[in-house]
């Protein structure tokens, strides 16, 4: 299949699933106005994730705006499923608070990728690809309308990160953040693609965005949401990596290490937090 007949499959598969899963959730929770439009934004991000990570992780030709490593092709593909699962779980919940969790993720995630792409990175984009024009629509709609769902939505509770949530998103928010801010060090046990910050920050942007899940949960039932999506990045990470390093021989085993700690964590969280009885959310379904 040529590289334009798997991105049109893709974008017909995309918009039949985003159809009939809004008609779905409209129908077990009607809601207007920026509630609708900001489930909207967080289920466009899901499919997103969900239908690109198989290509992602393939890395299959003009799936992605411009060529990743093997490895860094699969933690994306990684975080696609792992952001999937978690706005799954926001949709399913319903609430105000976690309609906010996913708003603050995208935006975490993409606004300061775009602000480092508008920068430092336009010339890695071949600006005459469709691909490249369908990323940066997608990120632009994604950014506004998680902007215009914080802006436009309150949550009634605004209740403090557990422990262990605090904890994850600090651990994953200074590795994104080093990074992000320093894209080329010199330890490739931290940073492991050498010449290509671009490909390093948007691995970080994904990292940041676990650690806002974390940092931002607003209630109990978002504060689990949280170690869910924890568990699987850190999982995925881990199992990716050592893969590369079982069929290859070398590769990042400190990525390994510190991600499969925080997955074992956020799994601790679970099962400490569902011992202390059933999760709430922190406002109600509309």
């Amino acid at each position: 299949m040529t590289p334009f007949l798997w991105q049109a499959a893709g974008l017909g598969g995309f918009v039949i699933l985003f159809v009939l899963a809004e008609r779905a959730l409209q129908s077990r929770s009607p809601r207007q106005g920026a509630e609708r439009q900001a489930r909207a934004t967080i289920l466009a991000a899901a499919l997103g994730g969900l239908v690109g990570a198989p290509a992602w992780w393939q890395n299959l030709p003009q799936a992605f705006p411009w060529p990743l490593p093997g490895l860094a092709a699969e933690y994306l593909a990684v975080a696609g499923l792992a952001f999937a699962l978690g706005f799954a779980m926001i949709l399913w919940t319903g609430t105000i608070a976690a309609l906010r969790l996913g708003a603050w993720m995208l935006l975490v995630c993409l606004a300061p990728l775009s602000v480092a792409i508008y920068g430092w990175h336009l010339a890695r984009f071949d600006l005459s690809a469709p691909v490249t024009w369908a990323f940066a629509t997608v990120v632009a709609l994604l950014i506004l309308g998680a902007t215009n769902a914080l802006l436009r939505l309150n949550s009634n509770e605004r209740g403090l990160s557990g422990p262990i949530d605090t904890a994850i998103g600090t651990v994953a928010g200074l590795w994104g953040l080093v990074l992000f801010a320093w894209p080329e060090g010199p330890l490739t046990q931290i940073w492991p693609w050498p010449g290509d910050p671009l490909t390093t920050r948007l691995i970080a942007a994904s990292f940041l965005s676990v650690a806002s899940a974390g940092w931002l949960s607003e209630g109990r039932a978002e504060r689990r949401i949280a170690l869910w999506i924890a568990a699987f990045h850190g999982a995925g990470i881990a199992a990716a990596t050592g893969w590369t390093l079982a069929t290859i021989g070398t590769g990042p085993i400190l990525y390994l290490i510190v991600w499969a700690g925080i997955a074992l964590a956020a799994l601790w969280g679970l099962v400490t937090d569902r011992a202390g009885g059933p999760a709430t959310g922190s406002t109600p379904r509309g």
